[in-house]
């Protein structure tokens, strides 16, 4: 009786093939082996693919040698002998496909790992597109990648555990980091200003913050516009004790204008005094004025050896200034070279791209939008 070589060489003979891809240009030789019906598709794609130089997987190469003995009677029938096959030759070595479904953590990433799957596939490019923090696919290693945030962990472990039957291996360590987060959520946090008997603390605040507040006067009462002015800048909110404390001692503009970084306000003469007011208020400046739109914006209030003025060349007849012995630069353009800090900047213009722009905007520690879209909503200015 014949024998083949190879598992494959049977494999391909049962789908009704001969001699590799060469028979492919003829239909396949479907009376010599009578397949059930249920055998045909899987045994002609499995062959097509051995005879394309593709090895099989696994869990395939399992299914062959089952299949092959299943049809040894047919086999024999052709003069042909299947018991090489109880002793495996392979012509490609079987592929292991990893089957494991994992969740783990790698670094600051949360890392998906699961087989090819339509439907768990379409599930994780669904949250994807309304997820907090970067996802891809990482081709290489077949992996999804989710950038560590709290919304990408809960996602994560949530639909993992949603899957039933289809259970997935969840890294303790993210299981960890989800319970602290979930512990964490019970309790109420703020980064907050608040009175302290005759002085004030921020609560929750990292060392980092109080280390630099205190560089520009500390905790105490006296050091109020300060305090209410860097709110928007380091990122934490006022009590409504301190914001009362703030309107009964200073004027409006501080508490409306302060506890913001980037704020729009609206043209008009009352909030143009109010932006006079904060600045004097709290000692910002020069104020920079960028207005490229050449919007009509009164500077009556400033004596003129005050302003230092730029023109659309970014230009200025105003020679070796000291911009910190005058209250207000005011450009069309701005100039190639300023290596000063920005204390307070008043642009008209909002799409502030190119490097002399986006060097402003960086070194500015206030931006005030003076155009038609307002965030003074009510009457502290907030948004």
């Amino acid at each position: 009786m014949t024998t083949f070589p190879h598992v494959e060489d049977y494999l391909e003979y049962l789908a009704g093939y001969n001699n590799g891809p060469a028979n492919l240009i003829t239909a396949p030789d479907m009376d010599r082996i009578r397949l059930a019906r249920y055998d045909v598709r899987i045994v002609d794609s499995m062959a097509n693919s051995t005879m394309f130089g593709t090895a099989l997987t696994d869990k395939q190469s399992v299914l062959t040698l089952k299949l092959i003995v299943k049809y040894r009677r047919q086999f024999a029938k052709n003069g042909i002998d299947v018991d090489p096959v109880l002793k495996p030759i392979w012509r490609m070595k079987p592929r292991y496909v990893d089957r494991a479904r994992e969740i783990f953590l790698d670094g600051k990433q949360i890392v998906i790992k699961f087989p090819y799957d339509n439907k768990l596939i379409d599930e994780v490019q669904s949250y994807r597109d309304r997820s907090k923090g970067r996802v891809y696919f990482e081709r290489d290693s077949k992996q999804w990648r989710l950038a560590l945030t709290e919304p990408n962990i809960e996602w994560a472990v949530e639909w993992a555990r949603s899957k039933g039957k289809e259970t997935f291996i969840i890294d303790p360590a993210i299981t960890q980091v989800l319970n602290t987060i979930l512990e964490c959520k019970k309790i109420p946090y703020e980064i907050k200003l608040v009175q302290q008997d005759q002085s004030y603390q921020i609560t929750n605040g990292p060392p980092s913050l109080i280390e630099f507040l205190d560089s520009k006067g500390g905790m105490t009462k006296d050091n109020l516009i300060n305090l209410v002015d860097y709110s928007g800048l380091c990122g934490y909110t006022l009590s409504e004790e301190v914001s009362r404390e703030c309107l009964q001692r200073y004027p409006q503009a501080l508490l409306a204008i302060g506890q913001h970084y980037r704020i729009h306000i609206d043209p008009s003469p009352t909030n143009l005094q109010m932006i006079w007011d904060y600045a004097e208020i709290t000692n910002r400046y020069p104020i920079c004025i960028y207005n490229p739109t050449l919007f009509e914006i009164d500077l009556s209030p400033f004596d003129e050896k005050d302003i230092v003025r730029f023109d659309r060349n970014g230009k200025t007849k105003t020679c070796d200034y000291n911009p910190y012995d005058v209250k207000l630069i005011y450009a069309h353009k701005i100039p190639e070279t300023w290596n000063f800090p920005v204390p307070l900047m008043i642009t008209t213009f909002e799409m502030m791209f190119g490097a002399r722009k986006k060097d402003w905007s960086l070194r500015a520690e206030k931006i005030i939008y003076y155009g038609t879209t307002s965030l003074l909503t009510d009457k502290y200015g907030n948004s």
